[in-house]
This record gives C-alpha cells, structure tokens and sequence, in this order.
C-alpha cells in the first residue's frame, strides 16, 4: 500500500511539472526607450507610405472655369489625370508677345488674353503642340503665319486642320495642311480667357485689408510648370525664349514687374 501511495504520489508530481509547464506565460519586455524607437518607426512608416501614395498613385484633379462676363464657352469643367509629357523639339518658342487683361472684382475674376509666339522650326512638321491648362482657347481665331525678316509683309498663311486639348496632357494640338519646314520661322497667335484662381497656382487671385476695406491683386506664380494656367505656351524649363509683356489695368491700380516699362501707356 505504501509502495502504491508513492507511485500514485510520483504519478502526480510529474503530471504538475508537466502541467505547470505548458501553462507558463512566455513574452519579452520592452524597455521604455525600445518603446520610443518603435514608435519612431511606425510613424516613419506611415509617412513613407502616404509619400508614395501620393507620387506614384493615379492623381486627378478637379478645376472649374466660371465667369459672370457673358463669355459662355468659359464656363466649363475639366477632369484631368496628370500625366507628364514632354513636348517635341521639332517647334521650339523664340518670342513671346503677350496682352493679358485681369478683371479683378468680385463676381468676375477672370481674365482676357492674346499671345503672339515667334518660334523656329527644326524639322519638318504638321504639328504644333503647347501646354495650356484651365484656360480656353478661342480656336476660331487661332491662326498660324510664316515670318521672315526681310520680307515682313508677305505672310504666308499656314492652314490649319485640326485643333484639339489632350486635357491628361495639358495639350494643345495644333495640326496644320501645309508643312512647317525646317529652318522657318512661324507666328502662332493665339487669343484665350481664364480664371484668377485662389489657389496660388499661375494667374491667380489674392487680397488684403485696409481698414474694413478687402482690395484684390492678381499676381503670378509660373515655377516650376504653371506658367500655362495663364496663357499657351512651351511650359518647359528647357525651352526659354524672350517675352513682350502688355498688361492692362484700371486707372486707379498699379502694376508692379520685375522687369522695366518700355513704350508708352495705351488705353485699352
């Protein structure tokens, strides 16, 4: 009997070590500086992960042109997913003329523009392709003539076949009849309306207080590629040319630039 006991008493001891052990709770301990660094990396983490969501995730933004003016074909909405091109080296921009009239008071806030583009042909080409972006072209009046400086009155007109906006691109396509020959000069003019913004992209609008008073200016922002958020042109930073700026304004404003006036004031 004794015997029996000690077995039964054994029998139970090794049943709870072994019980004992699988029951024990195992786990690490972190100290409050490890706490510290781990956090450290989860945020990074997650800014890391926001960042490439950003860069490389399909983007799309949404602008809307509303005018109060009676131009109808401004008012307009544009969906576009950005998309970078660069443009063809075959039309290259040398001269800018460009007239830009701000209306800069509540209920409008749009703006009025013309632009003139002397630009050198490389190779020969039907196609004429510049960046414009939330502005809308008068395609009744673009129009597109041979220059020489010799012979300044003989303007051979270039016939133009097609126009269209490539709006994932911030294209505009002029394609042409007849071909552009390499070592031509061209004139590609070109009218358009926009919209002072409030986003402080391009053209856009902005104001200060005097007293209880709200004054708006409208100013410019281009770098690095809006520059056609105001008017068509060759948006790249590699394609620089010369510009003639003409700039309208009311009586009681002023215009500030960057650059001297030259000529005279003209009323508009």
């Amino acid at each position: 009997m004794t015997q029996s006991r000690s077995i039964v008493v054994e029998a139970l001891t090794i049943m709870d070590a072994h019980t004992t052990m699988f029951e024990r709770k195992s786990g690490y301990t972190i100290s409050p500086c490890g706490t510290f660094f781990l956090g450290i990396f989860f945020l990074i983490s997650l800014v890391g992960v926001g960042l490439l969501v950003y860069y490389f995730a399909p983007c799309r933004e949404e602008k809307q042109l509303q005018a109060s003016d009676g131009d109808s074909f401004l008012n307009f909405s544009i969906s576009i997913k950005k998309n970078y091109v660069k443009l063809s080296k075959a039309v290259v921009p040398d001269l800018y003329e460009l007239w830009l009239i701000p209306f800069i008071w509540e209920g409008n806030f749009t703006f009025h523009g013309e632009v003139k583009i002397l630009v050198n042909v490389t190779e020969d080409t039907n196609n004429v392709t510049l960046h414009a972006f939330c502005i809308k072209i008068d395609e009744n009046f673009t129009h597109i003539v041979e220059y020489s400086a010799n012979n300044k009155n003989n303007k051979t007109v270039i016939k133009i076949a097609e126009q269209k906006n490539d709006i994932d691109k911030q294209f505009h396509v002029i394609k042409t009849s007849n071909t552009l020959k390499k070592g031509n000069q061209y004139v590609v003019h070109l009218k358009f309306i926009g919209y002072l913004n409030d986003n402080l992209h391009g053209f856009y609008r902005s104001s200060y207080m005097v007293g209880n008073q709200t004054r708006w200016i409208a100013t410019t922002q281009f770098e690095p590629t809006d520059a056609r958020r105001a008017f068509p042109c060759f948006d790249e930073p590699a394609l620089k040319a010369k510009f003639q700026i003409n700039l309208a304004r009311p009586r009681n404003m002023t215009s500030i630039s960057n650059m001297p006036r030259i000529g005279k004031r003209t009323p508009v």
